[in-house]
């Protein structure tokens, strides 16, 4: 199947749909946490709000208060499915509206970018559908391109110049820490001083060359193929479902930027 942009649009659509499913079902299994007896429960996370006007800390406190947050998130996934099939740019202006109020909720970092992933995701989408216009339509996909691509290098860029990922330092402490049980072999690769740095060598490699392969279709295709193997492996040991759908929902658009670029030579 060649791209186009229209079915650039639907795959990335249907991507997007796939990381709510897992975040919608991540927070309903997590319900306890957020009712009144739990840790994140509105009672805890109130005063965070007190700065805002009247009025904005009544609505949030609807829209955000167990059990109505679960509505919030189960009104964003429907409103996604629906834009499967009817994609105006005031159903992904919905979306993108719920995601940011789903987000002010925790008032914190977001979530190992997959959060800030989402944002630019629906962004992208909903440029995309303001228009019939192709030129509109390429910039809502350019700019899905753009940021995953420029995620990827500054990534690399922050373990080039600290001296604990160039020599695997970083990497070891966090395989150790993951709560999740592994088959000892990957221990034990990642515990010598010379695997691990190897490995971070590869992933800084990866990561700061990839923006330049866009110029090449086939190159990019590899490196994407590299890139899922790269994110399936964080999903193994961290367990950072919504980090490999976020990424891979912008693969799409990169393949369509880069067959563009080629196209212009």
């Amino acid at each position: 199947m060649q791209l186009n942009l229209m079915n650039t649009h639907y795959i990335t659509n249907g991507l997007v749909l796939v990381l709510f499913t897992i975040q919608f079902l991540e927070f309903y299994f997590l319900k306890s946490t957020l009712s009144d007896m739990g840790p994140w429960s509105w009672t805890t996370i109130h005063s965070k709000f007190e700065c805002l006007p009247t009025f904005l800390k009544k609505t949030l406190k609807v829209l955000l208060k167990y059990p109505n947050f679960l509505a919030l998130l189960s009104f964003r996934w429907t409103l996604t499915l629906i834009s499967l099939y009817f994609p105006f740019p005031t159903v992904y202006f919905l979306i993108l509206l719920s995601t940011l109020v789903f987000l002010y909720r925790w008032k914190n970092p977001f979530n190992g970018g997959s959060d800030y992933m989402s944002i630019v995701l629906l962004f992208g989408l909903l440029v995309n559908s303001i228009t019939v216009r192709t030129e509109w339509r390429e910039a809502g996909l350019y700019y899905i391109a753009f940021h995953s691509l420029y995620s990827y290098f500054k990534a690399g860029w922050v373990k080039i110049v600290r001296p604990e990922w160039r020599n695997g330092k970083v990497l070891k402490w966090l395989v150790k820490s993951s709560p999740y049980k592994h088959p000892l072999g990957i221990f034990d690769f990642i515990g010598h001083s010379k695997s691990a740095a190897i490995t971070c060598w590869f992933v800084i490699v990866f990561e700061l060359t990839i923006p330049f392969t866009i110029l090449s279709p086939p190159v990019l295709i590899i490196f994407l193929f590299l890139g899922i193997l790269f994110h399936g492996f964080i999903v193994y040991i961290f367990g950072l479902n919504r980090f490999f759908w976020a990424w891979l929902a912008t693969y799409p658009s990169v393949i369509y930027t880069s067959l563009s670029l080629r196209s212009l030579v």
